[in-house]
């Protein structure tokens, strides 16, 4: 498609001259039906605020490793989360563990055992002597066979004369029937005289929270903080460590085996728990795992790993701190950074990420992500098509190629600051994506046809040249709107995009790589204001508009060929090269066509149409609009042409305008009667060059009736200055007034009948360039008269009694009796032409007479014959006698010497073009074919030319050509050729499939490629001509939304080595009934 070479501003320079000026607003507000946001300046800051979130989704995006550098200790402390690759053999040592912790799950559910040293650990001694009094200590150490070694669900617990002592941490729970039952009171006297306890408790354990509200009331229990020192264990058994209540310690010497602390206490203290590994670890590194909620380390030199228990899942159990050095101590928060990593597999993957923020790769295949509740997520969905399922917070989203469907849900009790906005970055890649959203978020679909269905929330949809045809919708309703929302394009102008109002609003993008963002629906806010889902429009170089902005853009429209416009703003169209169809609303419009043979049907209101010399026949259709007297003033502006270069003409409810000596035209459908009122007007005016204007009812006053190129047959009923009769077959019926026809060369056999109801007429007709009365031959037959032009198919039949004068070109006037008169004898000339004709070599002649009247022929056959002259000639002589007069002619005949002549060919499709070299004597050529053994003539003319069609693609054709000279054929076989046509590259689009849209009316045509084609054109017949309405390099085509019922006849075409095949349209058309 070319774009006019005539800009908008060009014309409005010019016409400002002419005093035709572009519609303006000065009156009315356009917009005041619209509610838009006004905040320019938060709209700015809006968009500059993604800079940062968008800058580190970019980062994630190109290096998706660097969460593995965001601590300043990586090399000393790393987290390992992906299983195919553990540098460090963490599995290997988790795997060792889980061993001895499955035994010490058998161990410690057995019922009781008495207490001997195989049970007891190296640092079972000191622990008890922490936890008894010296005399119980010695008593133990004196008398083990008084003692009990208890493990009651889990925890290891001594038992002597009703009094339970704790070894390790306090036990959840002491439950079964092995206990002596004691009272509350005894067990509070009993461990008044203990210095420090782990845990007391009766036999039941349901006094527990009794007692230790009691001891702590009275002062007699000191919980004390706790400093163990642990040794790793490769013992058959391994012991947990649990320190419970206080601020505990829990210091790890060097050395290789296993440590096991759960670290647990009933109640959420406020205690600060440390882990250290008391030795000098700058020689060693360390890896961190998580396996569900547990937590592993490793000293990787040192062969140590630590388990600590529940670390994740139970606050009460965790340990606060976790000290690798004098200067480097882990809290949970960056624990959690380091392991909170989930690495997918090539395959279809369910990936689930944990509570906290987590980092989550997908790799190849389609994955489910499901990453609520987490303050920051970020997610590399990899390629594949992806479902992913985020809540609103600092999340961001990475998907590769693939058709995801995307998901951010909203946690309504979250709370986000200034310092903490909860933008989501989602980056979709390629493909065409589904995203709905929630929160605040900044959204980069990437390229392909993506859905966007944005919810409630500031969000920030970036678009980059090349994304495809986007569409974003909104929550917004009568009563609250979706927040704060920008579309960015990134790296595009206002120059570089174009709006529409096609559902809602549609930002088509300028270039190769066409695309668009679409915002449907305009809402209604309450029961007045109508709002935009989408409040503002942000470009690269700074500019940003509002609903009132993109709304004023709508009205300028160019480098399209079809365009329905809805609003009453006023439009101001340029169009293009081609054949444009142009539909306005009731607004004010400016119309600059272009060339091509346009079609406009500007509605209502006041509308000017700019028109230039050479540009087509164009049609300007106000009749919807139109009323006596004028509601507004349309007018057609002649931007090049002189009011004396062109004359109006009329034709049933249509005048046109049209340019003298050419093609050019201005055709102003929709002259409609109007009770008594008179016409409706098409137009108003006519402005032209040279300051010459005309009113519509001056310009229906001259306007001359001018039939079609077709066989017409119409009444002229108005008195006006002329009747053109037309091209065709035409019968032209006048009445009352004194009209005349026009009639010129070409224009047919027509019949003119005038007759007159009221009073008499003068009538005239008035013969054209070309015509003298001496060229007319009459023939009378009754009360008609027949008036031809010899040697054309051109004649006027008139009824006697009707047209009382003839005039002609050169002056000359004639009036009824002396047309008829014209109808006596003929007049020969005396002397006649005599003609040869040699058929394959045999001469014959005629002699020819020519009335000099009417230009009738008579013509009389002669006698030949024939006498041998010098060097082989043969000289030929006719003879006849006509009315008493001898007549005689000579003709010469001399042979000379034959060459053939040589072929060359054109390949086309199912035919091939021959051309041959032109022999000097040769009288006529003959096409011969090679067909069924033997040589048949195919066809015989003069020149040195011809198209042989209906061949078959594939199929090879011997030809050569004949020549006659001296009347007898000639042929050399010799130099025949073998032609064949064009291979069969291409076929006609057919439609598979049509699907229907009832809600919006619309439908979806899918057609069969076409092999060789690169892009299709949907075209729609309108007013009996083929009219392309889009081009596209699929073999899908949606329609706009049309009127239920409406009928729609179409063809598609394919283009094909970079010509259109428009071959047996009307053949190939089809009808869409929309739904």
């Amino acid at each position: 498609m070319k774009k006019t070479k005539r800009v908008i501003a060009s014309v409005l320079a010019l016409t400002l001259t002419m005093g035709c000026a572009v519609p303006a607003f000065a009156a009315t507000d356009p917009y005041e039906d619209y509610d838009a946001k006004i905040d320019i300046e938060g709209a700015v800051a809006i968009v500059k605020g993604i800079v940062d979130p968008l800058a580190a989704g970019q980062k994630f995006a190109d290096d998706p490793t660097i969460t593995d550098q965001a601590n300043e200790y990586a090399g000393f402390i790393d987290g390992v989360y992906d299983a195919l690759k553990d540098p460090f053999d963490i599995l290997k040592y988790i795997d060792g563990f889980k061993e001895y912790y499955d035994k010490y799950e058998e161990y410690k559910e057995t019922g009781y055992v008495s207490i001997s040293r195989e049970y007891v650990s190296e640092n079972f001694d000191e622990q008890a002597s922490i936890v008894m009094t010296k005399e119980d200590y010695e008593d133990l150490t004196a008398n083990p066979e008084r003692y009990e070694l208890h493990f009651i669900n889990g925890e290891a617990v001594i038992y002597r004369d009703g009094l339970v002592y704790g070894l390790e941490n306090r036990p959840d729970a002491l439950q079964g029937d092995i206990f002596v039952e004691i009272t509350v009171a005894q067990a509070c006297e009993i461990l008044k005289r203990m210095d420090k306890i782990f845990m007391a408790v009766n036999t039941r354990n349901e006094a527990l929270q009794q007692i230790e509200d009691f001891m702590t009331e009275h002062g007699y229990w000191n919980i004390v903080e706790d400093e163990i020192v642990i040794k790793p264990s490769n013992g058959e058994y391994i012991t947990p460590y649990n320190a419970g209540s206080g601020s505990d310690t829990y210091k790890i010497q060097k050395g290789s085996g296993y440590v096991y602390i759960g670290d647990y206490c009933e109640r959420n203290s406020g205690d600060e728990d440390t882990i250290i590994f008391d030795y000098d670890t700058s020689d060693t590194h360390f890896a961190l795992y998580r396996d569900g909620g547990d937590l592993y380390i490793l000293d990787v030199e040192n062969e140590t790993l630590v388990f600590v228990d529940d670390y994740f899942e139970n606050s009460l159990s965790r340990v606060e701190n976790i000290q690798f050095s004098s200067y480097i101590t882990l809290e949970y928060k960056d624990v959690i950074k380091l392991v909170n990593k989930i690495k997918g597999t090539a395959e279809d993957d369910e990936l689930t990420g944990y509570k906290e923020s987590t980092v989550i790769w997908g790799e190849e295949g389609n994955d489910t992500i499901t990453a609520d509740g987490g303050d920051e997520y970020y997610i590399h969905a990899g390629s594949g098509d992806n479902t992913i399922t985020a809540s609103n917070g600092n999340d961001i989203i990475i998907s590769e190629n693939g058709n995801d469907y995307i998901t951010i849900s909203r946690e309504r009790n979250r709370l986000f600051t200034s310092e903490n906005p909860g933008y989501n970055v989602i980056n979709s890649g390629k493909g065409d994506d589904t995203i709905n959203l929630d929160g605040n978020n900044i959204v980069v679909a990437g390229e392909g046809n993506d859905i966007i269905n944005s919810g409630f929330g500031d969000d920030v949809f970036v678009y980059y040249y090349g994304d495809g045809d986007d569409k974003i919708t909104d929550s917004v309703n009568a009563w609250s709107n979706g927040g704060t929302d920008v579309i960015y394009f990134a790296d595009l102008t206002p120059d570089d995009v174009y709006v529409r109002r096609e559902n809602g609003f549609t930002f088509y993008v300028k270039g190769n790589k066409k695309g668009s963002v679409n915002i449907p629906g305009t809402y209604q806010n309450g029961a007045s204001k109508y709002m935009e889902p989408i409040e503002y429009v942000a470009f690269k170089d700074g500019t940003v508009w509002n609903l009132h902005d993109y709304l004023e853009q709508t009205r300028y429209v160019e480098d399209t060929t079809y365009f329905i416009g809805k609003d009453s703003f006023g439009y101001i169209i340029t169009g293009t090269d081609d054949d444009d169809t142009y539909y306005t609303a009731n607004g004010d419009d400016y119309i600059v066509p272009g060339k091509g043979n346009d079609y406009v049907n500007a509605g209502g209101g006041t509308d000017t149409f700019v028109y230039y010399r050479g540009d087509g026949h164009d049609i300007f259709d106000e009749s919807n609009g139109g009323s006596y007297p004028a509601s507004g003033e349309d007018t057609v502006f002649f931007a090049d042409i002189n009011s004396d270069e062109v004359h109006v003409t009329r034709f049933g409810n249509k005048i046109t305008i049209k340019v003298n000596d050419s093609d050019d035209a201005v055709e102003l459908p929709g002259i409609y009667q109007s009770g008594f009122s008179g016409p409706l007007h098409p137009i108003e005016k006519a402005k032209f060059a040279d300051g010459v204007e005309w009113t519509f009812l001056e310009m229906l006053k001259m306007a001359c009736v001018e039939g079609t190129d077709g066989d017409d047959d119409f009444i002229v009923g108005d008195e006006t200055p002329a009747i053109y009769c037309g091209k065709g077959n035409d019968k032209i019926r006048g009445k009352e007034f004194d009209d005349v026809y026009i009639y010129n060369l070409g224009d047919g056999h027509d019949i003119v009948r005038d007759y007159t109801v009221w009073g008499r007429s003068y009538d005239e007709i008035r013969f054209g360039k070309g015509i003298t009365s001496d060229m007319l031959c009459v023939k009378v037959d009754g009360n008609e008269a027949v008036m031809s032009i010899p040697n054309t198919e051109d004649s006027v039949t008139i009824t006697k009694g009707e047209i009382e004068l003839f005039t002609f070109v050169d002056g000359t006037k004639l009036d009824e009796s002396e047309i008829f008169a014209k109808a006596a004898d003929h007049h020969y000339s005396e002397t006649p032409e005599c003609v040869w004709t040699n058929n394959e070599g045999n001469y014959s002649a005629k002699f020819v007479f020519v009335c000099s009247d009417c230009g009738a022929k008579v013509s009389y056959a002669a006698e030949v014959s024939s006498e041998k002259g010098e060097e082989d000639a043969i000289i030929y002589t006719a003879k006849a006698t006509i009315g008493g007069k001898e007549y005689t002619d000579t003709y010469n005949y001399s042979p000379s010497s034959y060459k053939s002549p040589d072929i060359t060919f054109e390949k086309g499709r199912n035919a091939v073009k021959l051309t041959w070299t032109d022999v000097a004597e040769a009288e006529k050529y003959a096409v011969c074919g090679y067909v069924g053994g033997k040589w048949q003539m195919l066809a015989k003319g003069d020149g040195t030319s011809y198209v042989l069609k209906k061949l078959k693609a594939g199929t090879n054709y011997k030809v050569a050509v004949a020549v006659m000279i001296n009347g007898e054929w000639k042929m050399d076989t010799s130099k025949a050729i073998t032609v064949t046509p064009l291979e069969e590259t291409t076929k006609y689009p057919a439609v598979e499939n049509i699907e229907y849209n009832v809600q919006y009316h619309q439908f979806k045509l899918k057609w069969t490629k076409v092999k060789g084609a690169t892009e299709y054109g949907v075209a729609v017949k309108q007013s009996g001509k083929w009219k392309v309405y889009a081009y596209t390099k699929d073999t899908t085509f949606t329609s706009p939304k049309l009127k239920a019922g409406t009928k729609v006849e179409m063809v598609i075409c394919a283009k094909v080595n970079g010509k259109w095949d428009t071959s047996n349209l009307n053949a190939r058309a089809f009808s869409v009934t929309v739904k």
